[in-house]
C-alpha cells in the first residue's frame, strides 16, 4: 500500500499486511517476517551464493525454511545491508488462511527487500523508496497519478520510481481543515488492482527487467530521487512437480533466455543485457534503457525494436567511453533477425555495432557517440533507411 499525505492513517505497511512491515500493528514487527526471526536469531535462512536449480520450497510457518540472497558488493553510495529473503506461504496454514493469494489451493511466493541489519520497533513511513523493508510485488509498479480528489492508475509500467497497485490510499483535508480519506479501504475506496504473491504454474518469470530490484542509491546521478537497481537475483520457473514446490535461481543472470516482451517503461542496466541465440527480445515504442557503468545490449539471438514516429524507444548509455567496455548495442555474427526503427541512441561507444552480421535499421538516431555505426566484417549486407 502507498501512502499520500496521510498521518491519522500511518499504518508502514501494505494494506491488510501491516503485520509484514517492519513497523506493524502497534509498531509490532511481524513474527511471519522472516527479516525479524532471523534478527532474533529464531532460524537461519538457507543463504544463496551460486546458481540452485530445483529446490524445494516449503511453507514458512511451518518449517521455518526460507532462501536470503545478499549482493555481495554495493557501490560506495548505496543503502548498505540490502538483503532478499524469499519466503513460500501456503493458504490452508492457519495463521494466513485470508491473505489474498491469487490461487487459493497453491498459494505463493513472497520476496522482501530489506535494507536494513536491526529491526527498529519504530519508525516511519514517510519515503516508500528507500523504507526498512518492502515486498517485491508480483506485478510491478506503475506511475499513478494524483489529483486533489483521486488517485489514478496510468498503468505505465516503472521499476524506478513506480509504486505498487495492491492498494492506494491518499488523504485530502475538508473545509474545516480535518483530515479525510479519498481513495482508501475505510470507506470502500479501494485503488488496488493486483497481488504481491507469486503464483507457481503461472509461467511467471523473474528477470533483471521485472523483479527483484533494488533501491540501492540514496540519490541518482541521472534521476534527483532514489534509483531501483538492478540485484542481480533471478528467480526462474516456480512451479509444481510431484506435489512440490520447486524453483530455480540465479545469480547474476543477466541473460535473456525465453522470448520476452519488455513491458513500456524505463529500466536501468548496470550490467551487460545478453539476448541468448534462437531468442527474441521485443521492445515497444515509448520505452527507454539506461546503460550504467558501461554495460552493453549485446545481441546473439533477435532483437525487434518497435518505436514509432511519435513514440521513439530509447537507449541512454550515460557517457561515451573513449575505451574499454566499448559499450552499445552489439549485433554479433549469430545475431538472427534484427530489426531497429525509430530508436534514439546515445552517449556511447558505438551507437550500434555490427559484426558480420544483417540488420535492418530504420528511422533512428544516434547522439553523442564516439562511433554511430560501426560496421565490422565486409562480407554481409546491410539494410539502412
Amino acid at each position: 500500500m502507498d501512502h499520500s499525505n496521510i498521518r491519522d492513517f500511518d499504518h508502514y505497511g501494505i494494506g491488510g499486511f501491516d503485520i509484514m512491515s517492519n513497523g506493524g500493528f502497534q509498531r509490532v514487527p511481524s513474527l511471519y517476517n522472516p527479516w525479524f526471526r532471523h534478527a532474533r536469531n529464531w532460524f537461519s535462512p538457507n543463504t544463496i551464493t551460486q546458481n540452485l536449480s530445483n529446490l524445494n520450497l516449503f511453507d514458512f510457518q511451518e518449517s521455518r525454511s526460507c532462501y536470503l540472497y545478499q549482493p555481495p558488493s554495493l557501490p560506495s553510495n548505496a543503502i548498505p545491508n540490502q538483503k532478499f529473503y524469499i519466503s513460500y506461504h501456503k493458504p490452508d496454514n492457519e495463521f494466513y488462511s485470508t491473505w489474498p493469494y491469487l490461487d487459493r489451493i497453491l498459494g505463493g511466493l513472497l520476496i522482501w527487500h530489506v535494507k536494513k541489519n536491526q529491526v527498529s520497533l519504530y519508525g516511519d513511513y514517510y519515503d516508500w523508496r528507500i523504507r526498512d523493508i518492502d515486498i517485491e510485488n508480483a506485478h510491478g509498479k506503475f506511475i499513478w497519478r494524483e489529483t486533489p480528489q483521486c488517485v489514478e492508475n496510468t498503468y505505465a509500467a516503472n521499476p524506478l520510481i513506480g509504486r505498487d497497485s495492491l492498494e492506494i490510499r491518499k488523504v485530502g483535508y475538508n473545509p474545516y481543515g480535518y483530515s479525510y480519506e479519498i481513495c482508501g479501504p475505510y470507506y470502500g475506496r479501494d485503488k488496488g488492482s493486483a497481488s504481491i504473491f507469486y503464483t507457481p504454474n503461472t509461467n511467471k518469470d523473474f528477470t533483471f527487467y521485472t523483479n527483484p530490484n533494488s533501491n540501492w542509491y540514496f540519490n541518482g546521478s541521472y534521476y534527483s530521487y532514489a534509483q531501483n537497481i538492478i540485484s542481480g537475483l533471478s528467480i526462474k520457473n516456480l512451479r509444481t512437480q510431484n506435489n512440490s514446490v520447486l524453483v530455480d535461481i540465479f545469480i547474476d543472470g543477466f541473460t535473456i533466455k525465453e522470448n520476452t516482451t519488455l513491458t513500456k517503461g524505463t529500466w536501468f542496466a548496470f550490467n551487460n543485457i545478453t539476448i541468448d541465440s534462437g531468442i527474441t527480445l521485443v521492445i515497444p515504442d515509448s520505452t527507454e534503457i539506461v546503460f550504467v557503468n558501461g554495460s552493453s545490449l549485446i545481441v546473439n539471438g533477435s532483437l525487434e525494436v518497435q518505436g514509432t514516429q511519435t513514440n521513439k524507444v530509447k537507449f541512454n548509455f550515460i557517457e561515451p567511453f573513449d575505451r574499454a567496455p566499448f559499450n552499445g548495442i552489439k549485433i554479433s555474427q549469430s545475431a538472427e533477425t534484427v530489426n531497429i526503427s525509430y530508436a534514439e541512441i546515445k552517449n556511447a561507444y558505438y551507437g550500434i555495432f555490427v559484426n558480420g552480421s544483417t540488420p535492418i535499421i530504420q528511422d533512428c538516431e544516434v547522439f553523442n557517440c564516439i562511433n554511430g555505426l560501426y560496421l565490422y566484417d565486409s562480407d554481409y549486407q546491410l539494410t539502412v533507411y
